[in-house]
């Protein structure tokens, strides 16, 4: 190794211009990687170097938009027009109260104290923001960490996401998004789409020779294989371009929940903003009449005062009753949420999913590692003509019939054609499965039963002779790996050996040899019966069967020439090192020589060569050519990269895999059934193990339910799979485009539907249905991107415990705007009935101290309900329910009442007349302090109207007959009991539909038990304490009114009981009532079988997805290019494939089309 290391400017600028003349300059791929101090073997995993190679290039985690400080959030909480205009007043009243009044009987309290108190307010809420944001920035932190495998010591070796390092050989496999910038060094058919760095919507081919250049955040559409880590985090072309748009983070959009919360609270503004101006013009009106019968009144600053009293209360009502709170309550109940739903396995990745899986109605979930417990075992297997039940070791070597050369081949088959492995985790004591679980039963099946020579030595010791690999899809259901025969085993011309493994019914279907006894013979009619009894035996087991087959094949004549222009002609000479050299000097495919540059896209050609509607003179064209065939220990691979020879197989034999049934969900699929949640089975297994595990799990119902294949789903008409929706339990052999129209015709017939998924082509299925659940372990990381929460566990009782928060969100919401809403009406309606009588029943501070209990306090203590059982027991929310449901305006209303009775009441329960002192002929705000029921010790004082009493007013108040009628006691008294009918009224909001128990969970929800104790402490305080008392303008009560106090707040809990006695309609409406249709009765529907009697189905032509190709647009109008190199916007280049320009001969011109959607349109009308 050299000692200078590669800087951090050059591997940089390699990646800026991606040039393969730039990376030959630094020696290839062998000098970068000794550059970089690292082998193909990877870092040393005890001593890596990482503070080194931190130093040197930098941590893989990209840079955080700058969130938003606490003053900064505590500012913006100021940012409110009524807390402003309120704010505005209280420095009026006090620049009065100070300049004019001189601070006479504490007249400066009021205004201070409401500054003081909008100050509590914007705080609290800026300490409730900012901990709600650490937390979601703490939940996405955890979202973007991830397990990758890399290369350590020669062994695969899972990592955190945050660790990888520069010189580190990532493993690349299909659905991966590329971690880092990285060269490729060894690719299976890799190929990748990059259009979210590039813009090119085509895959991009990788590999080592010719297009090494991998872009972190691109997606892994295709393949497996090897890359050199060169660049991580910021210094990725990825961070580089984010760094560059890296602004403030961008606020959260709002969930669905949140914009009805909002045009909610726009209308109870609106109410509050009418009631707030009525009360203040009544104000208004008995402070001039007054005032105008004695005009001395205006030369006091004291009857000014009294004014700005007035907007300070209208103003005050205005923010009592805009429920700002619900915005927040809503945050608060999806971060706490979110916070324990990881807690039971769930990570959420789109917020609005929280709430949305309340209203589920169908869940289509996976079978393997979902319902199963994904821990796979060889359980049976069809061998060497012999069917073995119940593997084990003693079977296999009673077995006479496999012999040695058979079990070499067995063994040979599952090693290469296998990308996974396992790993003895000495810490457990158990073998860990790194990579497709599948496979790795598989693999450890050659471990337990063929023991003379370990799956890893076969490729270690065969790998360079690989040419070929076509990696599993869920199009084709299987797996191919071509390798070159060694001399001693080339017989009948035969040059290469094709393995395949698969799908049992679709690779035995290939097969026309099969090996009994060690030797070849036909597979006849009745062979073929009895491999599909062998299949159907295992399957009926709830075995997944994998089938294993060969063949040997010799050279295909001119293959490559065929699909492939000459290198010379397009490239450099290809390199003819083996697979395991990685070159030094590399071709670039942009820069072929001799010929000159072009390119290219397939088109249509006529009979002469020609493009179809072409007329134009050829001219040069420059040439993209997709990466040539991995080259072979003889050169460029024979194959087609799209078309493995698989035809006229050799059966090895079928395995018969074991996944059992996970413990948890027969009863979470009973939990789904009482909450009228539909689920269904979607898997690419065959049907018959499809319905026996999901029998087994209570998802199949053999008299009601109707299992059927994919093949079968995809020709039904429109019409008729939505008849057959309702009933369909199992879609069995499916393809994510299955998936797909299952989500989208349940979501016609109205269903919110949840779907599982852990593939690559399962990403349009998550993205389209309502809430898409990836897998946590086994999913691609492009499934995880579309989907919206991940299952960290691939457990199906996970989702069941997002259906419970999903309920239980929306009923939290429920709960506060039911306790908020109780106190809108009630406030609202007691101060316009004491503006009537010129009085203020609460003055502004206590009105702010309201709010805080409504908005804050009860968001914190309602929003964080632990959800139960009992939420599984009932329908789910409809789609367009309203937030307030009935039952909830009956408790709203009924509350509201019984306050507004007991405020009325307590105002207005006057006793007899007591002669005041002395009547002086000054205005009534001098003649109140002349009632001698007035104590000289306290604050006391009668607020009352000249207007309403022109000869001033001295009453005594029947509950207590030592205080005065409006004097300051008897309101201190209306706003005790006020505080501790919304404290008990609290309890009450905790059930929002017909529950009776208001202490049910009670004791077990600490947040809220803590929450309402400090509401009771503080409002006590405020009672006792003098200077606070003063600041909230109120006097020493009796115990007697203590007792009053008390007894009307605990008396609400009573009354509610009473009237929810009186039960409202059930609010769930979310379950899809659908009449049961004769003419799809239940049973199994098989593709090309007789259909269940009864059936009427029409049967149309298999749906296809859309084709790629532009050769198969017949109507394709190609037109020149303007001569001045002008083109309009919406046209674009032609590509040219290598394949036709060797066609075109004579061609050598641009040519310019219409844009792809515009081509696309013409070819599906040119196809129906």
């Amino acid at each position: 190794m050299t000692e200078s290391w590669l800087t951090l400017e050059k591997l940089t600028g390699l990646f800026e211009t991606r040039e393969i003349s730039r990376l030959n300059e630094l020696g290839g791929i062998e000098g970068v990687m000794q550059s970089l101090h690292t082998s193909k073997e990877g870092l040393d995993q005890e001593n890596p170097e990482r503070e080194k190679r931190h130093e040197l290039y930098g941590v893989n985690e990209l840079a955080k938009p700058k969130t938003k400080g606490f003053f900064r959030l505590w500012l913006e909480a100021f940012n409110d027009t009524t807390l402003i205009i309120l704010m505005v007043l209280a420095v009026i009243s006090l620049i009065i109260a100070l300049a004019v009044e001189k601070g006479k009987n504490l007249s400066w309290l009021d205004g201070a104290a409401i500054l003081l108190t909008v100050l509590v307010v914007t705080l609290v809420s800026a300490i409730n923001t900012f901990s709600q944001e650490r937390q979601f920035q703490k939940l996405n932190e955890r979202q973007k960490d991830r397990q990758i495998i890399v290369i350590r010591n020669a062994e695969p070796t899972p990592i955190s996401i945050f660790d990888l390092l520069v010189g580190d050989i990532f493993s690349i496999t299909t659905g991966d998004v590329l971690p880092a910038d990285g060269l490729c060094i060894e690719s299976n058919n890799i190929s990748c789409d990059e259009a979210a760095m590039t813009g090119e919507s085509e895959l991009i081919k990788k590999n080592p020779e010719s297009r090494p250049f991998c872009l972190c955040g691109c997606k892994v559409q295709t393949g497996f294989g090897k890359m050199l880590v060169t660049s991580v985090g910021m210094n990725t072309q990825f961070g580089i371009l984010k760094q560059a748009v890296l602004t403030a983070a961008q606020e959260r959009s709002l969930t669905p929940l949140q914009e009805k919360l909002d045009g909610l609270s726009g209308n109870i503004g609106k109410v509050g903003f009418v009631a707030a101006g009525l009360t203040l013009l009544l104000l208004i009106i008995f402070w001039l009449i007054p005032g105008i019968q004695h005009p001395a009144s205006f030369k006091t600053g004291e009857y000014w005062l009294l004014l700005v009293d007035y907007f300070i209360i209208a103003v005050s009502i205005i923010v009592m009753a805009v429920p700002e709170g619900l915005p927040l309550a809503v945050t608060i109940a999806l971060a706490y949420s979110m916070k324990k739903m990881l807690k039971d396995n769930n990570l959420v990745r789109v917020l609005s999913s929280c709430e949305t899986m309340g209203g589920a109605t169908t869940i289509c979930s996976d079978k393997t590692g979902t319902l199963t417990q994904n821990k796979m075992k060889v359980d049976a297997g069809f061998f060497n003509g012999s069917l073995i039940q119940n593997l084990n070791q003693q079977q296999v070597a009673e077995n006479t019939h496999i012999d040695d050369e058979y079990a070499a081949l067995l063994l040979e088959s599952i090693s290469l054609n296998s990308s996974s492995d396992i790993r003895h985790n000495h810490e457990t004591n158990q073998k860990d499965y790194i990579g497709n679980v599948t496979e790795c039963a598989l693999l450890l099946f050659t471990e337990d039963f063929i023991p003379k020579e370990h799956y890893t030595s076969v490729r270690q010791r065969l790998h360079s002779l690989v040419v070929n690999t076509y990696p599993f899809s869920s199009d084709r259901k299987r797996m191919t790996v071509v390798r070159e025969l060694e001399e001693k085993e080339a017989t009948n011309g035969n040059k290469y050996r094709v393995y395949t493994k698969g799908a049992s019914e679709i690779v035995s279907g290939l097969c026309t040899t099969m090996i009994v006894n060690g030797e070849t013979k036909p597979i006849t009619d009745a062979d073929r019966e009895m491999l599909n009894n062998t299949i159907y035996e295992m399957a009926s087991k709830g075995l997944r069967t994998i089938a294993l087959a060969y063949r040997d094949v010799a050279a295909p004549a001119s293959a490559h020439q065929s699909t492939y222009l000459s290198n010379k002609d397009a490239f450099s000479e290809p390199n003819n090192s083996s697979s395991q050299d990685l070159p030094r000097k590399l071709t670039d495919p942009l820069t072929p020589n001799p010929q000159p540059e072009m390119e290219m896209e397939e088109v249509e050609l006529d009979g002469n060569d020609q493009p179809i509607g072409s007329h134009v003179e050829p001219t040069p064209m420059k040439v993209v050519d997709e990466a040539p065939p991995p080259p072979t220990a003889s050169g460029p691979s024979p194959f087609s990269e799209d078309a493995p020879p698989e035809e006229d197989m050799v059966l090895v034999g079928i395995t018969g895999i074991k996944d059992p049934l996970r413990v948890e969900v027969p009863s979470a699929i009973e939990d789904c059934n009482h909450a009228h949640i539909v689920v269904r089975m979607v898997t690419g297994d065959n049907i018959v193990t499809a319905m026996h595990i999901a029998e087994e799990c209570g998802i199949y119902d053999p008299k009601f339910g109707i299992a059927m294949e994919g093949p079968l789903f995809r020709q039904l008409a429109e019409e008729d799979r939505a008849r057959i929706l309702p009933k369909l339990q199992v879609l069995a052999r499916s393809s994510p485009i299955d998936k797909q129209i299952l989500v989208d015709g349940l979501q016609k017939l109205g269903h919110v539907v949840a779907v599982t998924g852990d593939g690559t082509n399962d990403a349009p299925a998550l993205s389209k249905a309502d809430v898409g659940f990836a897998m946590g372990i086994t999913g691609t990381e492009v499934a995880k991107d579309a989907a919206a929460i991940i299952i960290t566990d691939d457990n199906f009782a996970s989702i069941v415990k997002a259906v419970m928060w999903g309920r239980n969100v929306y009923d939290s919401i429920r709960k506060f705007v039911q306790f908020q809403l109780t106190i809108n009406v009630s406030a609202i309606v007691i101060a316009v009935i004491g503006a009537v009588f010129a009085i203020t029943p609460l003055t502004a501070v206590q009105m702010l101290w309201v709010n805080i209990i409504m908005d804050t306090l009860a968001a914190l203590a309602l929003a964080t309900e632990q959800p139960t059982r009992e939420l599984l027991l009932r329908k789910p929310y409809g789609k367009t329910d309203s937030i307030i449901c009935g039952s909830m305006w009956r408790n709203i209303i009924i509350g509201a009442i019984y306050e507004v009775i007991v405020i009325v009441i307590i105002l207005f329960l006057w006793g007899e007349t007591v002669p005041m002192k002395h009547t002086p002929s000054d205005p009534a705000f001098n003649r109140i302090k002349d009632c001698p029921l007035l104590t000289d010790n306290t604050r006391d004082e009668i607020s009352c109207s000249e207007l309403m009493f022109k000869d001033g007013i001295c009453r005594k108040f029947l509950m207590e007959p030592n205080v005065p009628v409006f004097s300051t006691r008897h309101l201190t008294l209306i706003f005790n009991v006020f505080i501790w009918m919304q404290v008990f009224n609290w309890i009450a909001s905790r059930k929002c539909y017909n529950e009776n128990n208001f202490f049910s969970g009670l004791f077990t929800n600490y947040m809220f038990i803590i929450i309402w104790l400090v509401v009771v402490v503080l409002q006590v305080c405020i009672m006792l304490i003098p200077g606070l008392r003063d600041a909230f303008n109120v006097v020493p009560i009796t115990g007697w009114m203590w007792l009053y106090s008390i007894a009307f707040g605990v008396a609400i809990l009573p009354v509610q009981f009473v009237f929810r006695l009186i039960k409202a309609p059930d609010p769930f409406h979310g379950n899809v009532d659908i009449e049961d249709d004769a003419s799809v009765p239940a049973g199994v529907y098989l593709h090309g079988k007789p259909l269940p009697e009864g059936a009427q189905l029409n049967i149309v032509s298999p749906i296809e997805t859309p084709r790629a190709p532009v050769e198969d647009h017949k109507k394709l109008e190609l037109l020149p290019v303007d001569p001045n190199g002008n083109k309009p916007s919406n046209w674009k280049t032609v590509k040219l494939t290598v394949t036709t320009a060797a066609k075109w001969k004579g061609f050598r011109g641009p040519l310019i089309r219409p844009r792809e959607q515009v081509v696309e349109e013409n070819f599906l009308k040119t196809t129906n």
